[in-house]
């Protein structure tokens, strides 16, 4: 620092502005902090700065909320940057006007000193940081231009411009000008030009973490930031800096590069856009004139669209963003175009772009104050909105087969699948069943998202699939052949039956594979006690080869279903109790026991939770269900049950047993083998069974795959 010159040589700080204007431009339009910041890196884009420094609570709410009271938490949000900066005069005559139109200002102009094409024109960007916090201090220093500077020292070159705005006492009932509060460096001189804004008292607002807010920055910005360079840190609500810092760097978006489409730069460089898919000159061009424009102007549009590997993982990526000198002016998913058109889906889900288009704020400003769409009910918006409805329609319907094929390609990669089917078919006899798997595969591999296409957890289940649905496929088509063929009989039904064969292989092995599934389910129940009895309950009827892998459900059983309901009808009249069998729907009863039957009998399951020791009055509860299946299968008005069921079995699946001497009696003679009414079982013991008995399966499902 050096001498410090008056402030009397330029007019006073002064902003004229009504409240509701502050409130519309500031709080309404920028609620994000990801926005003003955008806003305030615009305008140091257009003051030539080569470097940004951005310093924030990066993940942190900038104040707390309690009780409909924010309580600020002491944060400041730091922007500094190395551009042309302000002078007194400067700010005064530029920096407190709000709205005037930088770019038709003779002293300013569309471009900057530098020579940039400035983004910013309303002039209203100053006012963004309102929509966050309520105290904005901004330190300027900028080159004096004085035919008297009595220092020429180059140290003593930029002059500095000090002063704190209080969104507060902006907005007071006051007709007069507000007079900001000038900072103690106003006037002084230094040897550096640049801006510090320091955003103070917040309100309750979110930073976003450093990773997406250089996400969000780099959206805004867009293409390439080859001469100014945007700078994260990271800093606690001391100011201290945590972490390192990040450079925000191009926006970039994994795109599948055979979809991708390039416009290019006039009208006569049209000829050069690039793509796979043919989207001819004579189809699509770079741009538009509008229609009965007698001076046949050219708005050229410059850019790409693609397909995303995967369906639009947040809003900043979907659609097509639209472009104005570098700074986004819209987000359009397609144009607004109709819903019906070919290639929807993969347009509202996948579809990503960045489309050039400088001409949108140059006569006329087409670009909304917050950046978040454009007028197209203007002339020019309506005629850019019909060519790219028209781009929309051409490049969903010619790059979908494209997208299709290129999934399919991902999908049979993922899943390995040509190794998979030729090791599940291996001989030649099961060509046919390698061509109909590579038809399904096809089929299924074409109408999965591009995202799904390449995860394993969702393709190996289908490839799967597909390999046991392709044998039922091809002897489907064998069968119907045969009917039709004048060959050998005999040849056909041989190939017929070893295709039988292979399908009846693969579909015991699915069933193996999905139950031995459900057994680990089960095992994990089972080691947890607090697991209740109607979870199994419902498990064991849902699934009945945990008792018995030999039993297998019929697909009608009305026989069993008649059974019970002639039963509950008859223990209700006949004791007065209302049972409840495996009926799962009510959610405040448990079901008394599982029924089903198995080989001619009445099965009856009765669980208890792991851990459970089963007591005298259960034990009661048992043997009058015994008592009662009994007296039921032997009543004479119920003749046609007893054709179809010789009797009854219980098993109890129960860990310890806490009964006394006359109940363990009864519980022992139950068992006894020439009574054989009931089994007992613990849960350890039951699932040993299973799980031996489904080993068993499994060995003998190895040898049929190999034999």
């Amino acid at each position: 620092m050096a001498e410090q010159l008056s402030t009397q040589d330029h007019q006073p700080y002064e902003l004229k502005i009504s409240r509701p204007t502050v409130e519309k431009l500031g709080v309404k339009l920028y609620d994000k902090a990801s926005a003003v910041l955008a806003e305030l890196i615009a305008n140091a884009h257009d003051a030539d700065a080569t470097e940004v420094e951005i310093r924030a609570p990066m993940g942190e709410y900038l104040a707390r909320k309690a009780g409909g009271s924010v309580t600020d938490k002491g944060y400041e949000i730091t922007i500094k940057d190395d551009g042309i900066g302000m002078t007194p005069a400067e700010l005064a005559s530029f920096y407190l006007v709000v709205g005037s139109d930088r770019r038709a200002d003779s002293r300013r102009g569309p471009r900057s000193r530098g020579g940039r094409a400035v983004m910013g024109r309303k002039g209203v960007g100053k006012l963004a940081p309102f929509g966050i916090c309520n105290e904005i201090e901004i330190i300027s220093a900028g080159k004096r231009n004085a035919p008297n500077n009595r220092n020429k020292d180059a140290q003593h070159e930029y002059q500095i411009a000090h002063i704190i705005l209080d969104y507060q006492k902006i907005l007071e009932d006051d007709d007069a000008p507000y007079r900001p509060e000038i900072g103690k460096q106003d006037g002084q001189l230094t040897d550096h030009s640049g801006t510090t804004v320091v955003l103070r008292r917040f309100n309750y607002r979110r930073v976003p973490d450093m990773e997406i807010l250089s996400r969000q920055i780099a959206q805004r910005f867009g293409g390439e930031t080859k001469n100014w360079v945007v700078r994260l840190q990271n800093i606690d609500d001391r100011g201290q800096e945590v972490g390192g810092t990040r450079i925000v760097d191009t926006f970039q978006i994994d795109v599948k590069e055979e979809t991708r489409v390039r416009f290019g730069r006039t009208r006569q460089d049209s000829s050069s856009i690039v793509t796979k898919l043919e989207m001819k000159t004579e189809d699509i061009e770079s741009g538009f004139t509008i229609a009965d424009d007698a001076t046949g102007t050219f708005y050229p549009v410059t850019g790409w669209l693609a397909y995303s590997k995967k369906s639009h993982g947040d809003e900043i990526e979907a659609g097509v963003r639209i472009y104005c000198r570098n700074k986004i002016a819209a987000q359009t998913a397609a144009f607004n175009l109709p819903a019906g058109f070919t290639g929807e889906h993969d347009v509202r889900s996948y579809l990503v772009g960045e489309l050039n288009a400088d001409w949108l704020d140059e006569n006329e400003d087409l670009i909304l104050t917050d950046r978040r769409d454009i007028l197209w009910s203007h002339e020019l918006g309506e005629a850019f909105q019909k060519w790219g409805q028209q781009v929309i329609k051409r490049f969903a319907s010619a790059a979908r087969p494209t997208r299709q094929q290129t999934t399919l390609s991902d999908f049979l990669k993922t899943g390995d699948f040509e190794a998979r089917v030729l090791q599940a078919f291996p001989s030649d006899t099961e060509e046919s069943i390698r061509v109909q798997a590579r038809k399904f595969a096809e089929r299924i591999g074409k109408s999965v998202s591009p995202g799904d296409a390449t995860d394993p957890a969702v393709v190996t289940p289908l490839i799967d699939l597909i390999i046991a649905f392709a044998p039922h496929v091809s002897l489907h088509d064998l069968m119907n052949a045969a009917a039709e063929s004048s060959e050998s009989l005999l040849a056909s039904i041989v190939h017929i039956l070893e295709t039988a064969k292979v399908a009846e292989t693969y579909a015991f092995g699915i069933v193996i594979k999905d139950r031995l599934a459900v057994i680990d389910q089960l095992e994990t129940l089972i080691d947890d006690e607090a697991t209740d009895e109607p979870i199994l309950q419902r498990l064991i009827q849902s699934a009945q080869w945990l008792i018995n892998p030999t039993w297998t459900p019929l697909v009608a059983n009305q026989p069993l279903r008649s059974f019970k309901r002639a039963f509950v009808r008859y223990v209700r009249e006949t004791h007065r109790i209302e049972l409840n069998l495996d009926d799962f729907s009510d959610e405040n009863r448990r079901p008394d026991f599982v029924m089903t039957s198995q080989e001619g009998k009445i099965e009856v399951i009765e669980i208890k939770r792991p851990g459970h020791a089963l007591t005298d009055e259960e034990l009661d509860r048992i043997r009058i269900y015994h008592k009662q299946l009994e007296e039921f299968l032997v009543a004479p008005q119920h003749e046609e049950f007893t054709a179809a069921y010789s009797g009854h079995h219980i098993t109890v699946i129960c860990d310890h047993l806490a009964l006394s001497g006359l109940a363990a009696d009864a519980f022992a003679y139950l068992q006894r083998a020439d009574q054989g009414a009931l089994t007992h079982i613990s849960w350890a013991t039951f699932l040993k069974r299973t799980k031996d008995l489904h080993n068993a399966l499994v060995s003998e499902d190895d040898r049929k795959q190999t034999s």
